[in-house]
């Protein structure tokens, strides 16, 4: 009888381990941040007629900090620059650019 309560233990706590690790392997919704977040909004905002920013989508790839255009300080990991110039956007900015809480530079 003990052995039979030590292995429901054993397997439930497997079980639990399980999830866990599968939730941190696949997590559910988006991985980015508030800043890959905010890029994703002012893509959204511009009429990208050359196709420039089809790299910016965090379906193919969530690190942000790979994308055309945008620099990424090394050590506080946040965006310090923007460059979009001579990438044919219009549109306008929106205010989802102050979600970039590090910014000092943007090219347009």
């Amino acid at each position: 009888m003990e052995r039979r309560v030590l292995w429901k233990k054993k397997t439930e706590l497997v079980s639990y381990f399980g999830l866990a690790l599968m939730a941190v392997l696949f997590p559910l919704g988006s991985l980015l941040n508030d800043e890959g977040n905010a890029l994703m909004s002012i893509k959204a905002s511009f009429s990208n007629i050359a196709n420039m920013l089809l790299d910016w989508n965090d379906a193919h790839d969530d690190n942000f900090y790979s994308w055309h255009g945008v620099f990424c300080d090394n050590v506080s990991l946040s965006v310090p620059s923007l460059n979009l110039s001579n990438l044919n956007l219009g549109g306008e900015i929106l205010p989802a650019i102050r979600d970039l809480g590090n910014l000092e530079y943007i090219d347009l």
